[in-house]
């Protein structure tokens, strides 16, 4: 065989080869991947949600929120302490955040069932004190009705009596 054909046809499979192995592992690859779809919130979380959607329906409630979305280190940015006091918030979640239909944050809702543990939970509360956010707590096995939720979410304003 002729040198320039075999040359020829190198550089013609070569490329070939080399684009169907590189499909070839991608595939293997992502078809590896040990990832499955998830639901969002556990059958009670999910009943939970619509309990505070019916008690509050002038409202936003969003579940599964990231605590960095509602709170952030008031330090600055690139310091040390920054990074010390983010890390305590990353990669947490509060249950739902209640919002007014102006996104004015009410406040935030916990759903405390036997994975919640005490002390944690209270240095959470300490954190979205500090900024001002109201965390309400109920027990899982002892939820709240529709008017407790409301009386909850709107505490009733004291009204000062002023004399004439």
């Amino acid at each position: 065989m002729n040198i320039y054909l075999l040359i020829s046809i190198f550089f013609i499979a070569v490329p070939f080869l080399y684009l169907y192995a590189k499909v070839a592992i991608k595939n293997s690859f992502k078809n590896s991947l040990p990832y499955k779809s998830k639901n969002l919130l556990t059958d009670n979380e999910l009943e939970f949600f619509w309990r505070l959607t019916r008690a509050l329906p002038d409202t936003f409630i969003f579940p599964q929120v990231a605590m960095s979305a509602l709170i952030e280190p008031t330090v600055a940015n690139n310091s040390k302490t920054y990074l010390t006091s983010f890390n305590k918030i990353a990669q947490k979640r509060v249950d739902y955040a209640i919002f007014d239909t102006g996104m004015k944050l009410l406040c935030i809702v916990e759903l405390d069932d036997k994975t919640h543990n005490a002390s944690k939970d209270k240095a959470r509360d300490k954190l979205f004190s500090v900024a001002n956010i109201r965390t309400i707590r109920w027990n899982s096995k002892n939820k709240p009705d529709q008017t407790e939720i409301q009386t909850q979410v709107f505490p009733p304003q004291k009204i000062d009596n002023f004399k004439n």
